[in-house]
């Protein structure tokens, strides 16, 4: 009898992670060689797949309510988020497509955003580094951008390479929303009115503390 070896969801992360590279890679490739025709046609079982794929991780990395409420608890009130404001006065090239962005959830992302993301995330990840960026695009939209760190990337199956460039934290940062998207809607489906109130206010800031408390801390 052959034995299974359960991996862990850091593992399971990193090599579902590598397979989701080589579809969008794929998918990049179709969009430039193709008719936009052919290619609504051809890519929709790649899409199907890649969701099937993020769908898992997301599984793997889902709190229970009283999780969220343990990483609420523990982690301190962050004076650089509420600081951090300030950028919203200095933001001008972006503004227009951040107004429309404020006004969604993380829940709509879908394949048509990812040159949008891409370019915003990369412009303020040239000043403000792949960490800042998060944090600023979610002070700006705080319902569809998530907020990261170095060690919660890792953890995700999307370690930074030491000469990453803007563009590659990007599209690092494109399949990070991608998984979130699926533990939002999972977490609301599953838990519904069982999460705590701070929770459902804000589902992305709540996912944070505990992928902080969990992966950054390692608290809980």
């Amino acid at each position: 009898m052959t034995a299974i070896v359960e991996v862990s969801p850091q593992q399971f992360a990193r090599d579902t992670q590598k397979a989701i590279a080589r579809l969008e890679t794929g998918l990049d490739a179709m969009r430039k060689e193709e008719t936009p025709e052919a290619y609504a046609l051809l890519s929709e079982s790649w899409i199907e797949l890649l969701e099937r794929r993020r769908h898992e991780i997301a599984e793997r990395f889902l709190p229970a309510p009283e999780e969220l409420t343990q990483a609420h608890e523990k982690v301190p009130p962050d004076l650089s988020y509420r600081a951090a404001q300030v950028l919203e006065a200095l933001v001008s090239k972006q503004d227009a497509r951040l107004r429309q962005l404020r006004q969604r959830t993380i829940e709509t992302l879908t394949e048509d955003d990812k040159e949008a993301v891409l370019e915003v995330f990369a412009e303020f990840a040239e000043v403000l580094k792949p960490v800042g960026a998060a944090k600023a695009l979610h002070l700006l939209a705080p319902r569809f951008f998530p907020l990261w760190d170095n060690k919660i990337a890792k953890a995700y199956g999307l370690p930074r390479r030491p000469k990453a460039t803007p563009q590659d934290d990007a599209r690092c940062y494109w399949q990070f929303m991608q998984v979130v998207k699926w533990q939002v809607k999972l977490l609301k489906e599953r838990y519904g009115e069982q999460l705590p109130d701070f929770a459902r206010q804000n589902l992305l800031k709540a996912l944070d503390e505990w992928n902080y408390a969990k992966f950054t801390k390692r608290w809980l």
